[in-house]
């Protein structure tokens, strides 16, 4: 009797191993390892509800280029490399996560205009600064276009539009640019 519950409590301890193994696998970007879009929105969702802040939009410039020009597995070390500057740049009260193909995003808890600019700013000027090599051990030039959602919105969903619009005039003004939504 003793051995067939050692038993039970082994598979049990494999169990919740296994599911909290699939939970981290659902909610996780498999390339960078930052919050999927789902995983994103819910969690910034929930945090907004407790402490307003700012979301960012951070868009790649001209990836599919980067694909179609020097392969996905190039286009990958790519996203990896943004995806480490973003931890980097981000404090660690910020969530961030992989929402699109090359869009990322990043809520900001409790953050001001100046202080989403100032965070924005350092982390497109460390996308610059990102050095993937193409098959030639060339440098391969990364920009982001980035829009912040600007004064509290009253939910998520206004904050991710204003911030997604912020982003759009950033790269209509020439790309590689900060924008506030208006």
């Amino acid at each position: 009797m003793a051995r067939k519950a050692e038993r039970i409590e082994w598979l049990y301890t494999e169990l919740t191993y296994a599911y909290m193994q699939m939970k981290a696998l659902a909610q996780t970007d498999h390339l960078t390892g930052l919050a999927n879009r789902a995983t994103f929105l819910e969690t910034a969702e929930q945090l907004q509800a407790q402490q307003p802040g700012r979301i960012l939009i951070i868009d790649l410039d001209h990836f599919k280029s980067i694909n179609d020009t020097h392969g996905h597995a190039v286009g990958d070390d790519v996203l990896r490399g943004i995806s480490q500057t973003l931890l980097r740049c981000a404090r660690n009260d910020h969530l961030i996560g992989r929402i699109g193909g090359e869009e990322f995003a990043v809520f900001m808890p409790d953050a001001d205009d100046q202080a989403a600019a100032a965070c924005a700013e350092a982390i497109r000027t460390g996308i610059e600064q990102v050095m993937i090599l193409d098959r030639d051990n060339h440098p391969i030039q990364i920009t982001a276009s980035i829009g912040i959602s600007g004064q509290h919105s009253a939910s998520l969903p206004d904050a991710v539009q204003a911030a997604d619009m912020a982003m759009y005039r950033a790269k209509r003004a020439g790309r590689n640019r900060v924008r506030v939504a208006a």
